[in-house]
């Protein structure tokens, strides 16, 4: 049974298999990358919808 690492959780050997190492600086450059503003916005009136739809109830 293969054990599934967590987030950040790394294997020490991960270094010895090429695709692995790959895969980590993959997942690390994209994790981080800032979150567009456009995305942003949509997030903070998605905050203000639920935010308004709770202070009416």
């Amino acid at each position: 049974m293969v054990k599934a690492n967590k987030p950040g959780n790394h294997d020490s050997d991960s270094g010895a298999d090429p695709i692995a190492a790959a895969l980590k600086q993959m997942h690390d450059a994209v994790a981080n990358e800032e979150l567009p503003a456009d995305f942003l916005k949509l997030l903070d009136e998605i905050d203000m919808k639920i935010a308004d739809k709770k202070a009416s109830h």
